[in-house]
């Protein structure tokens, strides 16, 4: 049985339990007075490198911006492109990434659809785990120019 909580607490569980009975019918039996007590514990994860520190990427580019990272434990991953502090693109939500390599691509595209000015960016990624605690973050630097 696998039970997913989110914070210490007294959760509530039914029990179906089916078994044979002696003349061979099939009997039921609920048992609706189980509750399991959780104690919830979660370690904060821990982006542990990036490959990328600072580079100059060219747009339009054939190939996107590449960010390779590592994670210390399965999370939410919130992944933003920062201009001057402002958020540019929001490239991954609260997604689920699993423990260990990982990557996340930029074509050099805003929120709005439109390629981005010249000038420095911040990919922020930012570990969370399920129970909100948040991990440092990640930046990788890049810097934007057109041929």
């Amino acid at each position: 049985m696998k039970i997913l909580a989110k914070e210490d607490g007294i959760y509530r569980i039914r029990l179906n339990v089916t078994g044979q009975a002696a003349a061979g019918a099939i009997s039921s039996k609920v048992d609706e007075k189980s509750t399991i007590r959780v104690r919830y514990e979660s370690k904060i994860p821990v982006s542990k490198y990036i490959s990328q520190n600072y580079q100059t990427f060219i747009i339009p580019n054939s190939e996107p911006f590449v960010v390779n990272y590592n994670l210390s434990e399965d999370c939410w991953v919130d992944i933003k492109v920062l201009s001057a502090g402002n958020t540019v693109a929001v490239l991954a939500d609260k997604l689920v990434y699993p423990k260990g390599d990982n990557a996340i691509s930029w074509w050099g595209l805003s929120d709005d659809g439109n390629w981005v000015h010249e000038g420095d960016y911040i990919l922020r990624i930012t570990p969370v785990d399920v129970a909100g605690k948040i991990g440092n973050p990640l930046n990788a630097k890049v810097h934007v120019k057109y041929p």
